[in-house]
């Protein structure tokens, strides 16, 4: 809850200080951070899998 909190304040900076282009920026790198995220999970299971046979 808290670190939501904090990134939703830094998301209204940016916002603020960069003006529409900042909102496009930001929703871009959480879409990023949500992809890395994914795709460390998708390989964390493959190796899992791979140790199992």
């Amino acid at each position: 809850m808290r670190e939501k909190e904090m990134l939703a304040r830094m998301a209204r900076l940016m916002a603020h200080v960069t003006g529409r282009r900042g909102e496009a920026i930001w929703a871009r790198v959480r879409e990023v951070q949500g992809s890395q995220t994914r795709w460390r999970l998708e390989a964390h299971d493959r190796e899992m899998s791979n140790g199992d046979s």
